[in-house]
């Protein structure tokens, strides 16, 4: 059965066993139920044809599903047809999704991108996170304070790995004989096992050969001297010094 431009079909409920449509198909439906139901196939065999799902406010563009040269399309464009932007495709030879217009979007916490199909032994194949900001690195010490000339940190976490670089200059005031950590990490450290994670990637401008030590379930990093047996930098250390680095850590 064909539906022409200007005809019509009356009745309640019409059932087709074929229906062809020469210009637009279109569902006027309540404000609650405005759907098309296909208990079949439903075929478009023109690749210039668009499916116009129609938005009810006439500020927001319309979305289209279209098919043609090798792909499934989903496009906006306004009431005029304006302003067409294909948002997202999926290739019909090898089944790639491409985004071209805003980003994947995990709306989610927890959820991601699941890598489970691919072999392996460990506990989760879930990429869940990715972030990049800055962070603010301090020296703590028992009785002491700090005045500082730069102090700037930045960070990348890619799931629970943590790459956190800093830049300290800081001149130290009242009990300085006392051990100094750097702190403020931008998240708190996982509890690997009794040792603290390590570190590398330092420049200090003291004496001392050092090398941060990440403690367990903390957002800080002891700093050890390497030259040193079982000896930690104290505050009179790195007053006055440089101290320039990254630490690559396992976020809790």
């Amino acid at each position: 059965m064909t539906i022409k431009q200007h005809g019509g079909i009356f009745g309640r409920n019409p059932t087709f066993n074929d229906l062809s449509v020469d210009s637009s198909l279109n569902v006027d439906g309540t404000t609650t139920s405005n759907e098309v139901i296909v208990n079949g196939d439903l075929s478009v065999n023109n690749n210039t044809v668009k499916v116009l799902l129609n938005e009810t406010d006439s500020t927001d563009l319309n979305t289209y599903i279209r098919a043609g040269n090798g792909q499934l399309r989903i496009l906006t464009a306004d009431d005029a047809g304006a302003g067409i932007a294909t948002l997202f495709r999926i290739d019909h030879t090898n089944g790639d999704a491409l985004i071209d217009n805003g980003n994947l979007v995990i709306s989610t916490s927890g959820k991601g991108i699941d890598f489970s199909a691919t072999s392996g032994t460990g506990t989760s194949e879930l990429f869940d996170d990715y972030e990049e900001g800055t962070w603010t690195p301090t020296f703590t010490s028992t009785s002491a304070s700090f005045s500082y000339t730069n102090q700037y940190g930045s960070y990348v976490k890619i799931g629970g790995f943590v790459s956190a670089q800093f830049y300290l200059n800081a001149t130290a005031s009242g009990t300085t004989s006392n051990q100094v950590k750097l702190s403020g990490l931008p998240f708190a450290s996982a509890n690997l096992n009794a040792f603290a994670q390590s570190a590398g990637s330092v420049w200090f401008t003291g004496t001392a050969n050092v090398t941060p030590l990440v403690t367990n379930n903390a957002a800080t990093a002891v700093i050890w001297k390497n030259n040193t047996a079982a000896s930690n930098l104290n505050a009179v250390d790195v007053s006055g010094h440089y101290f320039v680095g990254t630490v690559f850590y396992r976020a809790s």
